[in-house]
């Protein structure tokens, strides 16, 4: 939460209106916590989260909230793939499979 000002500030300068893929690599406070600051400025076409199986109040809360925005949760994973733009493509390498007691275990990696 403590930069999210800043991301918001940065976004505003560029021109930004609408973040078109969020990635919330797990669930963690310190990971999500700048998602509500942000989502509540920004729209958003989708979240792309590994949807961990481990049911804990905060994420409960943090997904109610991005559903109460309309926003589409994705299941990120290993072998998802989409096109931020053309010719830039964002392969989904991790998690391989789900961990349902580690939420680190369970983080989103990238490879664009």
């Amino acid at each position: 939460m403590e930069y999210a000002a800043t991301v918001a500030r940065y976004l505003r300068r560029l021109g930004v209106a609408e973040i078109e893929h969020v990635i919330a690599t797990h669930p963690h406070n310190d990971h999500i916590d700048g998602l509500y600051y942000l989502l509540n400025i920004f729209s958003a076409q989708r979240v792309i989260d590994p949807l961990a199986p481990i049911d804990r109040k905060e994420i409960r809360d943090y997904m109610k909230f991005v559903a109460s925005k309309g926003i589409p949760i994705i299941e990120g994973h290993a072998g998802l793939s989409f096109e931020l733009s053309p010719g830039i493509a964002v392969d989904l390498v991790g998690p391989v499979k789900p961990c349902n007691f580690r939420l680190n275990d369970n983080s989103i990696v990238a490879k664009v």
